[in-house]
């Protein structure tokens, strides 16, 4: 049972995810936060393979519009104001707990497949070079 449960949560939300990485930006008062938030099961109560697999799915798309949509910074910014309501209404915990799910899968995809350069042009439409996001001299620097 928890396996169609899962793979009920996963189907309705890749909907959702193929919207969030799109080339359409999604207003921070948009309805759409609250559906995808609202994710019927702790996210971290399913396969890991499953939810990382959905989420991976969407990251070419949001890798490629998210200097437009700045879609993935409103996330952070819900999933911040999610994470303080819940000190005032407890029964977002659940919500908030998936949100931090969701952008650490996110985050972590996106770590492991992209460079300094492309992490570092992620985020806006303004062209990084190399040499941007070179440390500045007499950096502390930690080898490992």
């Amino acid at each position: 049972m928890g396996n169609s449960i899962s793979q009920t949560v996963l189907q309705d939300h890749v909907k959702l995810l193929s919207d969030f990485s799109s080339g359409h930006a999604i207003d921070q008062d948009d309805r759409f936060w609250r559906e995808l938030f609202a994710f019927p099961a702790s996210l971290s109560s399913l396969p890991p393979s499953q939810v990382e697999h959905r989420v991976s799915d969407c990251c070419i798309s949001l890798v490629s519009n998210n200097g437009r949509t700045q879609n993935f910074q409103t996330l952070l910014c819900k999933a911040l104001e999610l994470l303080k309501s819940t000190q005032k209404h407890p029964a977002r915990a659940v919500s908030a707990t998936n949100v931090i799910y969701l952008v650490r899968v996110l985050f972590k995809h996106l770590s492991d497949s992209l460079n300094a350069v492309q992490l570092a042009t992620f985020s806006t439409d303004t062209p990084y070079t190399a040499a941007d996001i070179q440390p500045s001299k007499g950096a502390n620097l930690v080898s490992l």
